[in-house]
This record gives structure tokens, C-alpha cells and sequence, in this order.
């Protein structure tokens, strides 16, 4: 794969999160659905809906943390640009640089509402678990199955899942950082649920430069 540049990773990594944020939008509206909705049918066909869109978010984030680490080059090895599933994707990130996921800043009592980041990165797996659940879990949703389990399955969803779901990755995602492997920081600010664009920029840390 091509060697990005700065430019062209930011506008890449904004355009992914953009749809992020547009399909994390379709969730709450079909959480919103499943509050006022009685009819059986009108709350299968919105979670199913629900669960489709949180599946391919996590997909997208995959992606993104593959375009954001573009410059290294063992992020452009064969073997990750040819992996499809999210949960196997992940993983493989995970073992190759564990500080490779989105952090969330923490909410310091700013009255403008920003975040604080700590200035290291974490190398916990904790993003990474909750994402490849989030994916399996849709994904298993999402699946028929065979004929004898299809049978004996009852099509119920449970909606505080999709709910919990969601606000774990608008909390996670609405404003936050990568540290790159050359010592410098992707800092996104979402703006859910509505802001014109989606910021995204490089920060170099004291003594990095």
C-alpha cells in the first residue's frame, strides 16, 4: 500500500469518522424507535437495524486505526489489508502495537466541556475487547444460523445492550487520540451529534519534535 500523507491520512481518518458519526445517529433514532414503539415487528426490524449499524462501525474503526498508522510500515503489511474481520483485525493490531487504539481524554470539569489527555499512551487492551465484542455480538445478532437453531431461537433483542453499545462508542469516540508510533498524536473531535466537520490534527508532544 501507498505511503500517505498527512494530509491525506487526516482527510481519510475525518471522512471515516464522519460516517461513524452519521451511523451512530441511525442508532439513537432507532433507539428512539424502540421507546415509542409497541408493535412487535417495528422493534425486530429497528434493532436489527441497531445491530447492523453498530457491525459496521466497528469495521470502520478498524480501518481508520489502519489509516492513522498508515506511515509505519508494518501497518501496511499484507496481512492486515487483507484481514475482513473486524475481531481477527483487531486482534492482529493489538499484537503488533497494543497503544494502537482510540483513548478517550478524561472529563476534567472543563466548563467549556473539553477533555484532558494523558501524555502517554495506554497499552491496555480494554478498547480493543469492547470493539470485537461489540462487532461478535452484532454480527451473532445479525446471523440466521442453521435450520434446526433458527427453529428453536426465539427473535428476541435486547435493546439495553444496543443502548450500552452505543454510548460506549460515542464516549470513546466523540473526542480522542492515538499516539503514533513516531511519538505523535492524532487528536479527533467527533462532534456528535451534529457539528458541521469532523477535527481532525497531528500534535507533537514536548521533546518529540
Amino acid at each position: 500500500m501507498t505511503v500517505l500523507t498527512d494530509q491525506e491520512v487526516g482527510s481519510q481518518y475525518a471522512e471515516l469518522m464522519l460516517e461513524i458519526r452519521s451511523r451512530l445517529r441511525e442508532i439513537e433514532m432507532q433507539l428512539n424507535i424502540s421507546d415509542i414503539s409497541t408493535a412487535k415487528r417495528q422493534q425486530v426490524f429497528a434493532a436489527e437495524y441497531a445491530y447492523f449499524q453498530l457491525r459496521r462501525i466497528t469495521e470502520l474503526v478498524s480501518m481508520a486505526i489502519l489509516i492513522a498508522h498508515n506511515p509505519t510500515e508494518e501497518f501496511r503489511a499484507g496481512n492486515l489489508l487483507k484481514e475482513w474481520n473486524p475481531d481477527t483485525l483487531l486482534k492482529l493490531i493489538g499484537k503488533l502495537r497494543p497503544a494502537a487504539f482510540p483513548q478517550r481524554g478524561i472529563d476534567g470539569g472543563d466548563p467549556s466541556g473539553e477533555r484532558t489527555f494523558i501524555a502517554a499512551p495506554l497499552v491496555n487492551t480494554e478498547a480493543r475487547d469492547r470493539i470485537c465484542k461489540i462487532y461478535t455480538t452484532a454480527a451473532d445478532k445479525l446471523h440466521v444460523g442453521a435450520f434446526k437453531s433458527f427453529m428453536r431461537r426465539k427473535r428476541e433483542y435486547n435493546f439495553n445492550d444496543i443502548q450500552a453499545s452505543w454510548e460506549y462508542l460515542v464516549d470513546l469516540l466523540d473526542e480522542h487520540i492515538i499516539f503514533l508510533p513516531d511519538g505523535r498524536i492524532a487528536y479527533t473531535k467527533l462532534g456528535y451529534p451534529d457539528a458541521e466537520s469532523v477535527e481532525v490534527k497531528w500534535i507533537t508532544l514536548p521533546g518529540e519534535a
